[in-house]
């Protein structure tokens, strides 16, 4: 059992079947879990907190490269339409208006204001909220000393087996606790070394709750050219563009190659649409610009001032590498030439043209994303549709409550996905510290 300080208030009480009581529990020690314990701990109540993992909050750590991005400046309710991340939105679900109405009653000033009032100092970096210290570490044991400090129980090392209710009353946890309300904040799929195993998915199941599909998000993706080998750990700065239902998406950034496809910033971004357009058997294409900065006349007219640069004797030998080697990494160049073909007739400006269109629409062809185990989050998960925005509660099981991951909600990289985290807890824990169980 984890190290804490005996409850001064509210200890928990034993039913007549013998079970442990408590008015509220929540299964999954992480940033949701944890978070929504303090929400909703009161003097009167009781909150305990089951996590199988050896220490709660231990995907918290390796946020942000461990350094924790907390909440992003643009996660506000009123910036959906206009975050400088290149997508729009910047979170997606199968049902836009939840997460809009969950975001709007707890925004990324409200997590910088709770996390003030708990004592964590944060910078603001480009619009990305980090703890002053750069340790993800200070994030985690800030939450759980409040935990210890409010009387917040917390048993790690705990796998949930079994869960139960009664008819209009209570749930039974592993027939050795029981509570008037339950949260599942158990995360989704993504990352199984941090304790994630989709097993909230099957309790949720167990009550009547749907499932959209998990896949996993903020991953790499697979793609079956055949020139990535050359471009293995080549970074460059780029643009990819692709369609989906009708809309052109596109995403900047410090894109990275890989021997099976491309990762990085912008690949993560787009990996869970691009995930879904695969599981519906669509065949989506992604442009990369590799000169976004530029436009494509701009571009024509310098590849053909570097042409001139040329002399006419070796115009003939390899124009193309000279004209583009101070342009683009040379791993770059050499990919580009392998898909690109010098226009037949001999005129420096169908050349010029030809190389800037291959520069600026070069095209590679996703055929999976990369595995859970190296996802930093999960696309899909509970239907939302079946859950209450205004408190977290399902709509079909009173007492249920839902956190975090495990919803069908998933933000881009910045920080979104644990402001989805803390905007959750936040809602749930108002909700239950309303609510007092009088169990004798």
């Amino acid at each position: 059992m984890f190290s804490r300080r005996k409850l001064l208030h509210g200890s928990p009480r034993t039913t007549n079947n013998h079970f442990m009581f408590y008015d509220i529990i929540i299964i999954g020690g992480g940033a949701s879990g944890l978070c929504t314990a303090i929400h909703s701990k009161t003097e009167n109540n009781t909150v305990l907190v089951l996590d199988h993992n050896s220490i709660p909050g231990k995907k918290i750590l390796s946020t942000g490269n461990g350094r924790c991005n907390l909440t992003n400046v643009n996660a506000s309710v009123d910036l959906f339409d206009s975050n400088p991340e290149g997508l729009i939105p910047y979170m997606t679900s199968g049902d836009p208006l939840f997460y809009q109405e969950v975001i709007s009653q707890f925004d990324c000033h409200d997590t910088i204001n709770f996390f003030a009032e708990n004592g964590l100092l944060c910078v603001d970096k480009n619009g990305y909220i980090y703890p002053r210290s750069e340790q993800a570490s200070a994030v985690n044991e800030l939450l759980r000393n409040r935990c210890e400090d409010l009387g917040v129980e917390i048993v790690v090392g705990h796998d949930v087996r079994s869960i139960s209710k009664k008819k209009d009353s209570e749930f039974i946890v592993d027939s050795k606790y029981e509570c008037s309300n339950l949260v599942l904040a158990t995360g989704g799929l993504a990352g199984a070394s941090t304790g994630n195993d989709g097993s909230g998915y099957k309790m949720a199941r167990t009550f009547g709750h749907e499932l959209v599909e998990p896949i996993p998000a903020l991953c790499g993706i697979k793609c079956r050219d055949p020139f990535f080998r050359h471009l293995k750990g080549t970074r460059t700065d780029a643009k990819l563009i692709f369609k989906a239902n009708g809309k052109n998406i596109s995403v900047q950034g410090n894109l990275q190659f890989t021997d099976y496809g491309i990762s990085g910033i912008p690949a993560f971004q787009i990996s869970s649409i691009i995930g879904y357009m695969l599981a519906i058997g669509e065949s989506p294409v992604i442009t990369i610009d590799f000169i976004p900065e530029i436009a494509l006349y701009e571009l024509v007219n310098l590849l053909y001032r570097n042409y001139q640069l040329i002399p006419k004797s070796a115009r003939f030998d390899d124009p193309v590498t000279r004209m583009l080697t101070g342009i683009l990494n040379k791993n770059v160049i050499s990919a580009i030439m392998r898909q690109f073909t010098i226009p037949a007739e001999n005129d420096p400006d169908a050349l010029c043209l030809a190389l800037a269109r291959a520069i600026k629409l070069f095209q590679v062809h996703p055929y999976e994303l990369m595995p859970f185990e190296n996802a930093q989050t999960t696309a899909g998960g509970i239907f939302t549709g079946d859950v209450d925005p205004l408190t977290m509660e399902s709509r079909l099981v009173k007492g249920l409550f839902f956190t975090g991951e495990i919803l069908d909600v998933n933000g881009i990289c910045g920080g979104y996905n644990l402001q989805w985290a803390f905007s959750t807890a936040a809602i749930c824990g108002k909700t239950l510290r309303s609510r007092q169980s009088f169990r004798l």
